[in-house]
């Protein structure tokens, strides 16, 4: 689970990196970077949708890493290269005990990140600039 939510903030630090590289006005930022954010939610929460998914039928720690590769693959896209290259394998999750507690546990996460996910996707997708961005994040309870 720890290497998939990687992939999830991955994904988002990858955007907020290289806008910090760049001393840029927040406005002509917000600009460059709406499109490419609302791209990565439409990818991502569909992802994270056939995540949930399999892993409601995953019996077995190889079941949920093989589950775990669909984040993984869609991540792959945003992500700084040689990153999230490699498969999500069960010798990557040896230290996690797979049972029903952790299966909900991990839903539980999943749902909420998507959730999460939706609630930035609406405000990125209706903001016009970066302090609708900020106003909206707040309202929604997932301020950046």
């Amino acid at each position: 689970m720890k290497k998939m939510a990687l992939v999830s903030l991955t994904v988002v630090a990858a955007f907020a990196a290289q806008s910090q590289d760049i001393q840029m006005d927040p406005e002509k930022m917000f600009q460059i970077l709406k499109p490419k954010m609302s791209h990565m939610y439409e990818v991502m929460i569909p992802a994270l949708e056939k995540t949930e998914k399999c892993i409601e039928k995953a019996e077995r720690k190889k079941d949920f890493a093989e589950c775990s590769n669909y984040m993984m693959e869609a991540g792959r896209e945003f992500m700084p290269k040689g990153m999230g290259q490699e498969p999500i394998t069960e010798e990557d999750l040896k230290d996690m005990k797979w049972s029903e507690e952790e299966r909900a546990k991990v839903l539980r996460d999943i749902r909420r990140t998507k959730e999460e996910m939706k609630k930035m996707k609406e405000c990125i997708e209706n903001s016009k600039n970066m302090q609708n961005l900020d106003t909206c994040m707040k309202e929604v309870g997932v301020a950046r």
